[in-house]
């Protein structure tokens, strides 16, 4: 997957958290279909919208994150890509793989 930092730095200062969450999983969800076909990506604000449950489910497990709207928002000020390091870093704790492709090296540089 490719990515575009001028474009998504765009996005990161013009969308509110719950369109860029959406943006940024929309991107893992690409990435991670390049190699795992068994693959869901869900999230689920709580009815006050403060907090996010995220789900990832890969190679029949499941990965679960909560995120509240003060981290998204934080993450998303601080680069356009600190949020998709910092979902991507949590799910690197499970030992999944990753490719080495242009979006990665955007998202660790």
């Amino acid at each position: 997957m490719n990515a575009n930092g001028m474009a998504r730095g765009y996005m990161a200062k013009g969308m509110n958290e719950e369109q860029f969450l959406q943006h940024v999983l929309y991107c893992m969800e690409t990435e991670l279909m390049e190699r795992e076909e068994n693959l869901a990506i869900w999230h689920r604000w709580t009815s006050n919208r403060k907090q996010c449950q995220l789900g990832f489910v890969l190679k029949g497990e499941l990965f679960m994150f909560d995120l509240n709207r003060e981290i998204i928002r934080s993450l998303q000020k601080r680069s356009p890509y600190a949020l998709d390091r910092f979902l991507w870093t949590e799910l690197l704790k499970y030992e999944i793989t990753v490719q080495d492709d242009h979006y990665l090296r955007t998202v660790f540089r």
